[in-house]
């Protein structure tokens, strides 16, 4: 995976949060494209990212995750086994952009943060998959 720093990786089991699609890396200018393609989203700018497509991440098992702008907040929704679709409105893609700004600013190492799922908050927390945005080597949380 030469040239991705910020990786994408679903894990179906293994903890209580599970199942999860963990974000995780350490270097800002990868978490910055994350963070540009979250305010895209919201602006209007782009309408649908699929996150492997951005430049320096990169996924883990083959595990895919495309945004789209959608009418209201859906969530996290599995079509295979390693496709994932995350709707939600300019809004919350707003919200889950200033969420992950300060990993693109001042990374701080063995910090996280949920973007989605049960323990989000400001009303991103729909949806039966979480996504969880980590500031580690191994994505820990």
């Amino acid at each position: 995976m030469r040239g991705i720093s910020v990786k994408i990786e679903f894990l179906q089991t293994g903890s209580q949060d599970c199942p999860l699609i963990r974000l995780f890396g350490t270097d800002s200018s990868e978490f910055q494209a994350l963070h540009d393609a979250l305010a895209q989203l919201a602006s209007g700018a782009m309408i649908t990212c699929e996150l492997t497509k951005v430049p320096g991440i990169g996924a883990i098992s083959d595990c895919r995750l495309v945004l789209d702008v959608s009418a209201r907040d859906e969530g996290v929704s599995q079509s295979t086994p390693t496709d994932f679709r995350w709707g939600l409105t300019s809004e919350s893609w707003g919200l889950a952009a200033g969420l992950a700004e300060p990993f693109a600013t001042t990374p701080r190492t063995d910090t996280f943060q949920w973007l989605a799922g049960g323990e989000a908050q400001y009303g991103l927390n729909v949806g039966n998959i979480a996504v969880l945005i980590s500031c580690s080597v191994d994505g820990r949380w």
